[in-house]
C-alpha cells in the first residue's frame, strides 16, 4: 500500500511542493486539500495580475528569519527557474531583478502549473475546510468539513493576507505550534491627513522614514492612505499611530533648496509657483500651506526665512498614519509559526515529527519585488524534500 503525503493549501508553496514531492516519491500519493473551490487563486492576483514570481537578488540575508538560510541556499533562484523551465515556464527580468513569466500574465502561469499537476497525477480535493489534525497509530487524522488520514503532512496554508475567513490557527493549535499574531505587512498606510483629498492620484518619488526604518521610492497618494513599494516595506513596522517623515528631494540639503527657491523667486509671480520644476504642483500647495504660507500670496513678499520654511517642508514632509486596519489590502503577512518551533535543516515541527512547514504560514516575511513567492517556492520544494525522505525515499 502506497504512503500518502498530504499538502494542506493549494497557494504557491503548496502547488510547489506537490509537484517537486510528485517527481522525488517513487512510492507515495500526493495530495492537496484546498479551503476554496480551486487552487491557487492569490497567485493571480499577485503582481497586479503579472506574477513577480522571483528576483535575481533573492538570498537568506533579504528574510528576517533564521528559517530561511536552508531552504535559500538549497533551492535557490537559479533552481527556481530551472524547476520552472522544466514545467515549460519561461521567466524575463526587468533592470531591477524582478522576474515574471514571459507571458506577464499569472493566469498563463497558473495554467501550466495545474496541467504539470494534472500529469504527475496529484489528486485535489477542493473546498476541505481543515479543523484538526491529530494522530492514531502512526498516522494523522485529518479532519475538517472531511476527513482523510496521511502518513506525513506539509502544512502551507498561507497567511490571512487578501484572504477572507482565515482559520489556519485552528490548524496549528491542534499540533500545538506556537506562532506569533499575523499582522499585514505590504500593504498602504491609513491616515485621516485631511490634505490627502487634495493628492489624490499624485505620485512623487522621495526617500521615507519611519521609526528608525528608511525607504526610497515612489510614494503614491490617495485619498485615505499612502502607497507604493517604499510605503509597503516599511507596513509591518506601524503597530500603532505614527508620523512618516517624507523627503521629496533627497539628493539635497534644505540649504541647497532655499537657495533653488531663491532663484524661483525672482521668476513668479505667486507663492504657489516657486516649485515648478522641483516638485509637483499639487505636491506644492500643499506643502507651501504646511509652511504657513498662501499659494496665491507674492512670491517677491516671501522672506529668506520663509524660503526655508518651504524648503524643509520639502526635506521632512510630515504625515500621520495608523496601523493597516484589516488584511484585504496586504500582500503579505509579518507573523506565522515562528522560528523556535521549526527545525530549520528540515522544515519540520520540533514537536510533531512528520510535520512540515512551508511559506507564508511561517514567521518569514520580505520586501516587495518577488522576494517573498521566492521563499514560498523556496521553502516548498525544501519541505518536499524533507517529507520525502522522512516517508523514506532515497533522495541525494
Amino acid at each position: 500500500m502506497k504512503k500518502r503525503l498530504v499538502i494542506i493549501g493549494g497557494g504557491a508553496s503548496g502547488i510547489t511542493a506537490a509537484l517537486y514531492a510528485a517527481k522525488i516519491c517513487k512510492s507515495a500519493d500526493i495530495t492537496i486539500l484546498e479551503k476554496n473551490d480551486r487552487i491557487g487563486k492569490k497567485l493571480l492576483r499577485t503582481g497586479n495580475g503579472r506574477c513577480n514570481i522571483t528576483n535575481d537578488n533573492a538570498c537568506a540575508e533579504r528574510y528576517l528569519s533564521p528559517l530561511a538560510k536552508a531552504s535559500l541556499e538549497k533551492f535557490d533562484v537559479t533552481k527556481t527557474k530551472e524547476l520552472l523551465a522544466s514545467l515549460g515556464i519561461v521567466l524575463k527580468a526587468d533592470n531591477t531583478g524582478r522576474n515574471y513569466p514571459y507571458s506577464e500574465s499569472a493566469a498563463t502561469l497558473l495554467n501550466a502549473l495545474l496541467a504539470n499537476i494534472k500529469a504527475a497525477g496529484i489528486n485535489i480535493i477542493s473546498d476541505f475546510d481543515v479543523s484538526n489534525i491529530s494522530k492514531k497509530e502512526n498516522r494523522f487524522i485529518i479532519q475538517g468539513n472531511k476527513s482523510i488520514s496521511a502518513d506525513c503532512i506539509i502544512i502551507a496554508a498561507g497567511s490571512p493576507a487578501s484572504v477572507k475567513n482565515y482559520n489556519a490557527d485552528k490548524i496549528l493549535e491542534s499540533i500545538g505550534a506556537e506562532y506569533k499574531k499575523f499582522r499585514p505587512a505590504l500593504c498602504p498606510l491609513p491616515s485621516e491627513e485631511s490634505f490627502l483629498r487634495s493628492l489624490k492620484g499624485v505620485r512623487a518619488k522621495a526617500r521615507v522614514s519611519l521609526n528608525g526604518h528608511c525607504e526610497d521610492g515612489e510614494v503614491q497618494f490617495n485619498e485615505k492612505n499612502i502607497s507604493g513599494i517604499c510605503i509597503f516595506n516599511l507596513a509591518k513596522y506601524v503597530g500603532s499611530p505614527t508620523e512618516v517623515n517624507i523627503d521629496f528631494m533627497p539628493e539635497y540639503s534644505e540649504e541647497e533648496i532655499a537657495a533653488l527657491l531663491k532663484v524661483k523667486q525672482q521668476n513668479s509671480l505667486e507663492a504657489g509657483e516657486l516649485c515648478d520644476g522641483l516638485i509637483l504642483r499639487k505636491l506644492a500647495l500643499v506643502l507651501i500651506k504646511k509652511a504657513g504660507f498662501k499659494p496665491s500670496q507674492r512670491a517677491g513678499e516671501l522672506s529668506d526665512k520663509a524660503l526655508k520654511s518651504i524648503a524643509k517642508q520639502i526635506k521632512a514632509f510630515k504625515l500621520k498614519v495608523k496601523p493597516p486596519a484589516d488584511f484585504s489590502s496586504a500582500q503579505v503577512c509579518s507573523g506565522g509559526v515562528s522560528a523556535e518551533q521549526i527545525d530549520a535543516a528540515s522544515l519540520e515541527l520540533k514537536t510533531n515529527k512528520g510535520i512540515f512547514l512551508c511559506g507564508e504560514i511561517l514567521d518569514v516575511d520580505a520586501p516587495c519585488g518577488g522576494y517573498n513567492l521566492q521563499w514560498a517556492i523556496s521553502s516548498g520544494l525544501y519541505a518536499a524534500k524533507n517529507a520525502a525522505k522522512y516517508l523514506g525515499e532515497q533522495i541525494d
